[in-house]
């Protein structure tokens, strides 16, 4: 009885080991491969060529660290690592860098049967800086008021340059003449003179006045002779 129960026992050890091995080879192994691609930089940076511009002017943005492959972009829907921009007031511009980073992986599968599968993972990565420009305050030239010579060849004509806006104190500069706080120019004579007003950051407005000629006083004479003989020469008179 002690030998049948210990053949018993080899019997079903050995039918186990069997198995395990039947079901190792049956059953699939794997082999994972993964690549990535890199992903955009940690910083954008912008550089502004004019932080501060007058009114009417433009300033260059430069955008440096996205990467090549990388999307760069900008809030005004400009592209390129260089804008050129002419705000009209203060604004602030936002660079924005798109890289596209995949991640593949592969998983091959071996069995009675082979067979492979590949799982690609796109991700857009978004890197941002933002920079501002500051534009002053325009100047405006609200009116010139004129007072050409009064006469042919005079010298009495006067300019009166009204402005608003600016940054501090404005100048007004008529012609060749020298910047000066008092706004109003005289001693002129007939022509066109330009206009510059300019504020305390240096920014400028310019303009045109024209003072007009008046016409000349033309006199002509004519000589109306005697009737008589001997009689006395008939007076000049002026012609109407």
């Amino acid at each position: 009885m002690q030998k049948n129960v210990q053949l018993s026992y080899k019997f079903f050890w050995t039918i186990g080991f069997m198995l395990v091995g039947l079901i190792g080879f049956l059953s699939p192994v794997r082999a994972l491969t993964t690549a990535t691609i890199p992903t955009a930089p940690a910083t954008l940076t912008l550089t502004v060529s004019s932080a501060t511009i007058c009114s009417g002017t433009s300033t260059s943005l430069t955008a440096s660290g996205c990467p090549t492959g990388g999307v760069l972009r900008w809030s005004t829907a400009q592209t390129g690592a260089v804008i050129t921009v002419a705000p009209k007031q203060t604004t602030a511009y936002t660079a924005i860098c798109d890289v596209t980073s995949t991640s593949v992986t592969s998983s091959t599968t071996t069995s009675s049967t082979a067979t492979s599968s590949t799982a690609i993972v796109t991700t857009i990565t978004t890197t941002t800086a933002t920079a501002t420009v500051q534009v002053y305050s325009p100047i405006l030239i609200t009116s010139i008021d004129i007072q050409s010579p009064l006469c042919n060849g005079g010298n009495d004509g006067m300019v009166s340059i009204n402005s608003s806006g600016g940054e501090g104190k404005v100048q007004y500069q008529l012609g060749s003449q020298p910047f000066k706080d008092l706004n109003v120019f005289g001693n002129l004579i007939a022509g066109t003179y330009p206009i510059v007003v300019k504020d305390a950051k240096g920014c400028t407005v310019q303009s045109t006045v024209d003072l007009k000629q008046p016409p000349a006083i033309i006199v002509s004479t004519t000589v109306i002779n005697t009737k008589c003989v001997g009689g006395e020469m008939g007076p000049s008179l002026p012609l109407p």
